[in-house]
C-alpha cells in the first residue's frame, strides 16, 4: 500500500479499524511515515468503494432519519457554515452566482445559500440517488460527476465532510476544481483525525489534520488557503 498523498511505501497499522458494516472487516487506521497522512488499509476497490456509496445513506447510517433534532441540528451546522464561507468570500471579494457542490446529502447547505441568493444556480454530484427527488425541490441541479464540463465554470466549489470518503483525494480536488472559474472559492470540510475521539470510522477511509490537509490544497494548486 502507498500512501494516497505523498505515494511513500511507508506506511503502517496503527489501530483496528471500527466499524458495523462487513465491507470493513478486517480493516485497520494505518500512518503515512513520510507525510504523516492517516488512511485505512486495505483500500476498497474503485468499483466495491461505488457500489458502497451509491446506498450510502443505508450502508453508512441505516437510511435517512427525518427527526425533528436532527433536521434542527442540520439546519443549525449549515448556517454556521455558511457563515464561514462567506466571510471568507467577502474577504477574498469573491461574488457568487453559480455554484458546484459534491455530496449534499439532503440538501441543507444549499437550502440555506437559497434563502440568501435566491437566483443562484446550484449545481449538485450526489453518488446516493434515494436524496435526488429532496435536492430537485430544493432547485438543486443534478449533474453527475462526469459530466461537471457540461456547466458553465462555476463562481465556487463546495465539498464538506466529502473528502475524506475518496479514495484518490488530490484527483477529486483537481477534477472538481477544473470546474471554478479563475479567481473562483472552494470551501472543504473534513474531521480533525477523527478515528481519535469517535467509537465508530465508518465510513470514512482518510483520517486528515491541517498539515495533510494543506499539503493536499498545494499540490492542486489551490491558493489563498485558510485553514480554520
Amino acid at each position: 500500500m502507498v500512501c494516497p498523498i505523498c505515494d511513500s511505501a511507508s506506511v503502517k497499522p496503527i489501530k483496528s479499524y471500527a466499524a458495523e458494516n462487513s465491507f470493513f472487516a478486517d480493516s485497520k487506521i494505518c500512518l503515512c511515515g513520510a507525510c504523516g497522512m492517516q488512511m485505512i488499509s486495505p483500500f476498497p476497490s474503485e468499483d466495491a468503494w461505488e457500489s458502497y456509496n451509491k446506498s450510502y445513506f443505508v450502508n453508512a447510517h441505516g437510511g435517512l432519519n427525518s427527526a425533528k433534532w436532527i433536521e434542527a441540528y442540520n439546519i443549525g451546522v449549515a448556517k454556521t457554515r455558511l457563515t464561514a464561507f462567506i466571510k471568507y468570500l467577502d474577504e477574498q471579494n469573491v461574488e457568487l452566482s453559480s455554484v458546484l457542490e459534491i455530496g449534499p446529502g439532503q440538501g441543507y447547505l444549499m437550502r440555506e445559500f437559497k434563502k440568501q441568493l435566491p437566483t443562484l444556480d446550484y449545481y449538485v454530484v450526489e453518488s446516493d440517488s434515494s436524496v435526488h427527488g429532496a435536492l430537485k425541490r430544493h432547485g438543486a441541479v443534478i449533474v453527475d460527476a462526469t459530466d461537471i464540463k457540461t456547466i458553465k465554470p462555476v463562481d465556487a466549489v463546495i465539498a464538506t465532510h466529502v473528502l475524506e470518503h475518496t479514495l484518490d483525494p488530490i484527483a477529486f480536488l483537481r477534477h472538481f476544481t477544473s470546474s471554478l472559474r479563475p479567481g473562483g472559492a472552494v470551501f472543504i470540510e473534513t474531521p480533525c483525525l477523527d478515528h481519535e475521539y469517535k467509537n465508530l470510522h465508518e465510513p470514512h477511509v482518510l483520517f486528515f489534520e491541517k498539515t495533510t490537509l494543506s499539503r493536499c490544497f498545494e499540490m492542486c494548486g489551490l491558493q489563498h488557503i485558510k485553514l480554520t
